[in-house]
């Protein structure tokens, strides 16, 4: 007997706006901080649509980072909730729209087999700034 396993390709596009994101400088905590939008392309040819979020004064110049991937169905602008407080502890956010989702190029999500590229690369672009990872 032979077992196929078929994916289901999902669209999940949102209508999110970049004013959802903040505002791309703000004091928090006595501290000011810098929201960068931009993309980054894929081995696939697909734009990403990234965010990083990181304090203006720093103590060193190499900060940790938290990469915060979205869940299914969902964007970027997931990573909200949890901004204040990865903030308040000195941390750079990176965030990202996977492809297929949010305003990120693609018409559908892989369930993980593309998406693993697709963090490879933010992997590869945050290290290549010296940012620790965790």
């Amino acid at each position: 007997m032979r077992l196929q396993i078929h994916s289901i390709p999902l669209i999940v596009h949102t209508n999110i706006q970049d004013e959802a994101l903040g505002p791309p400088a703000f004091y928090f905590c006595g501290k000011r901080f810098t929201r960068t939008d931009f993309g980054l392309r894929t081995k696939r040819g697909l734009n990403l649509q990234c965010s990083h979020w990181e304090p203006v004064e720093r103590s060193s110049d190499r900060i940790p980072v938290v990469i915060y991937m979205h869940g299914n169905s969902s964007a970027r602008v997931e990573v909200l909730p949890q901004l204040s407080y990865l903030l308040s502890l000195g941390l750079a956010v990176f965030a990202f729209d996977f492809a297929g989702s949010g305003k990120s190029d693609g018409e559908y999500v892989s369930l993980g087999y593309y998406e693993r590229e697709d963090l490879m690369v933010r992997l590869l672009f945050i290290c290549s700034f010296e940012i620790r990872v965790w």
